[in-house]
């Protein structure tokens, strides 16, 4: 069975209210008292939104055909901000991010995931949306119109980027929300679905990428199957961008896995397998275990719904995985969990400690979130190492050791749970610039 997902609480709710809406209702009261429809001259809709204020080294005109159109010319009168949401409903156009589709599939499971990310529920007669994000650890507000990079098909115009199967517009929201906090389309061009997941969610995540131990890592997978966790994977690269092998697999995409289970197969041997789906809602694996193997018990056929039809859903075998996927992301979202966060803007070489008041057991993943290179305009910017140590006040003079770690990574997490009182932070980073010397401490619990 499903998690209840409805036990959410809005983002809106964890910012504050004098922050939280007021530029959207101004806007909204200034278009309506002059019957304006809106666009957007912070993210315009030109070539600058698409590649940037700089012309990327490696640009070589892939863009130079797109036009921007607003909804209506291109549904008509008659568009949803969502129809139906649903994972299979999403489609990749002719921008390479299908890591971010794979996220947004992967949310799809749960509406209500997706539906708190938005301020308004409808499209509304101005094209003003509104959109939440968890960039850099924080939570932030991104006002859009309704204008969409488009070209035309010879017929009429067409969406260039992501649509879905329906007249809705929040898959074109969401990818138009990420290319503004990024900077721009051309920006949002390859990446980390664990990272995406991060700020669609704001919820901690983990990683499998050693499988020289397979029985730890099924059993790490299992776990998190079995908790309702998030979990997405990515194939090997090729020299060749998104290449499909003769197998029905893409090199260097991005997949969910929506299943694993330990059965025994139609000969009578065990067998570890996963479900798994493409984003794009077609083509498969088509080894052991795909959709006409032979391996499937008639019964296993009827209890995992297992239908000979090409719609990106398929299932493998763990020794197969490993053979053709690089790694899998975990991402930890729990029902009911917050988000909270302050910034700290540091100098070279010093160290930062804050306080964490706790007033009923809880458990808690601390985050550091480094900025994203994305949102650096600086070649030589690099994510710097952290360590963090935490530690429980027990006196004036004693401090009792909790937890440490030290990475490197873009986001780094600890999870422990944590009795009443008082705790400090210790946050070190070792920086390996000058650029940017500011990070964003989180907690992510149910408290």
């Amino acid at each position: 069975p499903l998690m209840d997902y409805h036990r959410y609480a809005p983002i809106h709710d964890t910012i504050h209210p004098s922050l939280q809406n007021n530029k959207l209702v101004n806007l909204v009261n200034y278009c309506q008292s002059k019957s304006l429809s809106f666009k957007d001259k912070e993210f315009f809709a030109d070539k600058t939104c698409l590649i940037g204020k700089k012309r990327p080294a490696d640009y070589d005109g892939q863009f130079d055909v797109i036009e921007f159109k607003h909804a209506r010319e291109l549904f008509g009168e008659k568009y949803e901000l969502y129809a139906d949401i649903a994972p299979t409903d999403i489609r990749q156009g002719s921008l390479g991010n299908c890591y971010f589709l794979c996220s947004l599939s992967s949310l799809a499971e749960y509406p209500d995931l997706i539906t708190r990310l938005f301020d308004f529920d409808y499209s509304n007669d101005y094209g003003i949306q509104s959109v939440w994000l968890n960039i850099n650890g924080i939570w932030t507000q991104i006002i859009l119109d309704e204008y969409f990079p488009s070209y035309f098909n010879g017929v009429e115009y067409d969406l260039a980027f992501s649509k879905t199967d329906q007249c809705e517009l929040w898959v074109l929201l969401l990818e138009k929300a990420y290319a503004k906090a990024y900077g721009s389309y051309w920006e949002i061009i390859g990446g980390d679905p664990v990272h995406a997941l991060r700020d669609l969610t704001g919820a901690p995540y983990d990683r499998i990428e050693d499988f020289d131990n397979l029985d730890a890592a099924w059993k790490k997978l299992s776990d998190a199957n079995m908790r309702h966790y998030m979990i997405t994977c990515f194939t090997k690269s090729t020299e060749i961008v998104e290449e499909k092998n003769d197998m029905g697999i893409v090199s260097g995409h991005a997949y969910t896995i929506l299943d694993v289970r330990d059965i025994i197969d139609a000969r009578g041997h065990p067998a570890r397998v996963l479900q798994i789906r493409n984003p794009w809602g077609k083509f498969e694996w088509t080894g052991d275990f795909s959709d006409r193997s032979p391996l499937w018990t008639a019964k296993h056929r009827q209890d995992l719904n297992i239908n000979d039809v090409d719609d990106g859903i398929f299932w493998m075998r763990l020794e197969d995985f490993i053979t053709y996927y690089q790694g899998i992301g975990i991402v930890k979202i729990v029902p009911g969990s917050l988000s909270n966060a302050v910034m700290v803007d540091q100098k070279l070489n010093k160290t930062s400690i804050l306080r964490m008041s706790i007033t009923d057991e809880s458990t808690i993943s601390i985050s550091i979130d480094q900025h994203d290179s994305r949102t650096v305009d600086d070649p030589s910017y690099s994510y710097s190492y952290f360590r963090i140590t935490i530690g429980r006040l027990i006196n004036k003079s004693d401090i009792q050791f909790v937890d440490s770690m030290l990475s490197p990574e873009r986001n780094i997490f600890i999870e422990n749970v944590f009795p009443p009182g008082d705790y400090i932070i210790l946050v070190e980073p070792y920086w390996s610039s000058g650029v940017l010397n500011k990070f964003n401490v989180g907690t992510y619990s149910n408290k």
